[in-house]
Parts: structure tokens; sequence; C-alpha cells
């Protein structure tokens, strides 16, 4: 994800041959990547998740661990380099895979997915965040 003030990109977690949670930073002047070093409640084996930018924040929801869905809501200051979990009520199903945009100044759309709990499933419904009043989701319809 681009850090457009810094002319940096942020590269967050992952999986191959092992789930990463590493944060890593290429810097578009000297084209050199580094390792940040973060502190706080970093997300764990987190893959498949959508993230989207707000200055000085990078936001992350959902994804997926070793065994489940998740629906859990952080975000990294790049000021600080400090991770924070956000608390929210009245979350969608957890889900991987799923599709967002970012709309308007601090709203994001969340799209479908896949479940996987006690049992799997393909998501299909729509949900808006305002994470600007720490507003937790609001479910808009099942398509």
């Amino acid at each position: 994800m681009n850090i457009p003030e810094k002319n940096q990109y942020l590269l967050f977690s992952g999986v191959s041959l092992k789930r990463y949670s590493d944060v890593f930073i290429f810097d578009m002047n000297t084209k050199k990547w580094t390792k940040a070093n973060c502190t706080g409640a970093q997300p764990k084996d987190l893959c498949y998740s959508f993230g989207w930018y707000d200055r000085p924040n990078f936001f992350f929801y959902g994804g997926k661990n070793k065994e489940l869905s998740l629906s859990d809501v952080y975000f990294l200051d790049t000021n600080k380099w400090v991770w924070k979990k956000v608390i929210t009520i009245d979350q969608p199903l957890p889900r991987f895979y799923h599709a967002g945009a970012k709309v308007k100044d601090r709203c994001v759309y969340i799209y479908g997915g896949t479940h996987v709990g006690r049992t799997s499933k393909l998501l299909s419904d729509f949900h808006i965040y305002d994470y600007s009043k720490k507003k937790l989701f609001i479910y808009i319809f099942n398509i």
C-alpha cells in the first residue's frame, strides 16, 4: 500500500510456506526495502485481509489466521509505527477473500468473502464501516 506523503510503499503479512506478520517498507527514493520496527497490538499470522490508508494510518479488516476467519480491525500508525486494535460491536461474520473500498473521507465498504468457522460458506453481503466515529458495521443487504 502506498504512503504518498513519504514516497514509500508498505507490505504487511502474507503466506507462502508459513504465515508472516512482518511490516516492510519500500522507499521509492532509495529503492531499498527495510523492516519496520513496530510495537503495540500487532495482528499475528494474518493473511487475506483488506487494508486501506487514511493518513497516517493503515487499517486492516478481517482475514484469516491458521484456523479461522477473522472480523478484527487493526490500524498501524505510520508516524510512530504502533499497532492498535479497534473495538467494534455488531460485526459482520468473520471473513477473508473479501473486497473493499474506501469511500468519502472515513468510510469503507466491505463486500462478500469466505467465512470459515464451525461451517464454511461463501458470503455475498454488503457492509459499511464508519471508522471516523468508531462506528460499527452497518449491515446493508444480502445479495
